[in-house]
């Protein structure tokens, strides 16, 4: 911890402390030894307390500790003849002076400092709250208002809005239907007329396929004639060389077997001498 801020907690601590069972004025000085060595004093007059963070020339006595004796005594967490006692801190001069600062109130001091402070704390708190409470019912009554001006507003445009849209949409409307039903006509038209022409298509074509078809079948018919007389022509002269071939045949055969029936008897008759 650094010396000034040693300097600053002890002058807070002693800040508004009660004196006034000190008649007498009262010097100390404080060396403090180690970190945040340096030197300050507190001074005691008139019932009050004062520290500085300076050397006291014409100061009753001189105490020298470390800071956390310092700081214990000005807390009210030692007191300070416990600390001389105890060798915690070592006084050079009047030390008879330097008990009497066993009689300053520093913890009562501190605490109806505090408890002061705590109260106005509260006050403040309160008052910011009401401050706010009142703000608050005025923004919300504003908000409620700006929000039903707002729904109103909104509701008069969206209803002529819809007025302006119906109509416009109900001649719009109207006016598709007429070209509709235009439309729907012109094309009823155009129907009944390729209608027409498909039925006078297909009577034409219809007399057209039947007069092919009488045409094809008697074409049909006279070829049929013509080939069942060929036919018949044909299978008269297959008949009639069937019949010369077969009697060729038959005289070949006969002239074989012939043949064969002499030259058998002929071996018979060679086989029969070979044997005698």
């Amino acid at each position: 911890m650094t010396y000034e801020k040693i300097v600053e907690k002890v002058s807070k601590a002693y800040a508004g402390a009660d004196a006034s069972k000190i008649a007498e004025h009262v010097a100390v000085q404080f060396n403090v030894t180690g970190e945040g060595e340096g030197a300050f004093y507190l001074e005691v007059a008139e019932g009050k307390v004062d520290v500085q963070p300076y050397e006291y020339y014409d100061r009753d006595v001189i105490v020298t500790t470390p800071a956390d004796t310092v700081l214990d005594v000005a807390a009210g967490k030692l007191a300070i003849d416990e600390a001389y006692n105890t060798g915690k801190l070592f006084a050079d001069g009047n030390i008879g002076k330097l008990m009497l600062l066993k009689e300053i109130a520093v913890k009562k001091a501190r605490a109806r400092k505090v408890k002061e402070e705590a109260a106005d704390a509260v006050k403040t708190v309160e008052k910011k709250a009401e401050v706010k409470k009142t703000a608050a019912k005025k923004t919300v009554k504003e908000a409620a208002q700006k929000a039903e001006d707002t729904a109103k507003d909104v509701a008069e445009k969206v209803e002529a809005a819809a007025k302006k849209t119906t109509k416009k949409a109900a001649a719009k409307a109207e006016e598709t239907a007429k070209k509709v039903e235009a439309a729907a006509k012109k094309t009823t038209k155009k129907a009944e007329e390729t209608a027409e022409k498909v039925e006078a298509a297909a009577k034409k074509t219809t007399k057209k396929a039947a007069a092919k078809a009488e045409e094809t079948a008697e074409k049909v018919e006279t070829a049929a004639k013509k080939t069942t007389k060929k036919a018949a022509t044909k299978a008269d002269e297959a008949a009639k060389e069937v019949k010369k071939t077969t009697k060729k045949a038959a005289a070949k055969v006969e002239e074989t077997a012939k043949k064969v029936a002499g030259e058998v008897k002929e071996t018979k008759v060679k086989a029969s001498k070979k044997t005698k």
